[in-house]
């Protein structure tokens, strides 16, 4: 993509575009909650659009509000590498998750438009990218902005993605500012999201990096338990119809499947809604949100 002469990011630009980023919706234990809409993601936005444009980038946001920072290497028209991640997150996350891959991405843009302005050749130009609800944590599915980038959703089906309180995602963006109309840029050549392990495989073999060679398969469910609403007090145990110990029996039975298969399989019910969820009533309604990983998709 570029000739020798082009330098390296400087790291401890990197390192304070990360202190800035962690800023933004910051916890008192160090990590950060930047939701997918929120206020706080919202000027997490901001700062990508200011440091890309300071940089020589212009940036662009689709209808689904991914943050595309065109920074232009080649001469005339040219393919593109594309670098990034997401820079929403968690609740309580760690402050590098989705982060790191954005930052570095802005850095390594800015580190090569620098090397064009001193005479170093290009034949394709760079995009440093944030996707919209990469993380899923308010909005649900997760990877709606690179899933519609990709083909897999329609913008109207994202858009319309409701979190709890019934707030859709095109609202939540719209009302941050970044909800936009600009077409987004044709598919890349090649595409690099750098990014923390978030496990412990390549610390525990004293590893600093490691090269992703394949994708685990994943399937994402959301069950639903019906029962009926009764007082704790008065209903006998044999008259009750508990949604809440059916959907206990099905978690119990989802992690046996990938006790089934170890290594193989990885399974969570990471959420769990009850209603009317009050301490002396018996649930009637129990909705799981279940996830299972595999090796492969047979």
């Amino acid at each position: 993509m570029t000739s020798s002469s082009s330098p390296p990011p400087d790291a401890s630009a990197l390192l304070a575009l990360l202190d800035r980023f962690a800023a933004i919706g910051a916890t008192a234990a160090g990590g950060v909650t930047r939701l997918c809409g929120s206020a706080e993601d919202g000027q997490a936005r901001a700062l990508f659009r200011s440091v890309a444009q300071a940089a020589g980038a212009r940036v662009t946001i689709d209808e689904v509000g991914n943050q595309f920072a065109l920074f232009p290497l080649a001469q005339g028209a040219a393919p593109a590498v594309m670098m990034g991640s997401h820079l929403d997150t968690q609740m309580r996350a760690g402050r590098f998750d989705g982060t790191l891959g954005v930052a570095t991405a802005l850095c390594v843009g800015e580190a090569l438009l620098q090397a064009r302005r001193q005479g170093a050749g290009f034949n394709a130009d760079f995009i440093a990218v944030n996707w919209t609800n990469e993380e899923g944590a308010r909005f649900r599915p997760s990877l709606l902005g690179s899933g519609t980038y990709a083909g897999s959703f329609t913008p109207d089906y994202a858009l319309t993605r409701c979190d709890d309180q019934g707030v859709s995602l095109g609202a939540a963006l719209d009302a941050i500012g970044s909800l936009g109309t600009d077409l987004p840029p044709p598919a890349p050549a090649c595409y690099l999201e750098l990014h923390i392990e978030q496990g412990s495989v390549l610390e525990e073999a004293k590893a600093r990096i490691g090269i992703v060679t394949g994708n685990w398969s994943a399937l994402k469910l959301e069950a639903l338990f019906l029962g009926e609403q009764a007082h704790t007090g008065p209903t006998p145990m044999a008259r009750r119809r508990d949604a809440l110990l059916g959907a206990a029996y099905a978690i119990a039975g989802i992690r046996a499947v990938a006790e089934r298969w170890p290594g193989d399989v990885h399974t969570a019910v990471a959420r769990l809604l009850v209603e009317p969820n009050s301490a002396n009533v018996v649930p009637a309604r129990v909705s799981l949100a279940v996830e299972v990983r595999a090796r492969s998709n047979e």
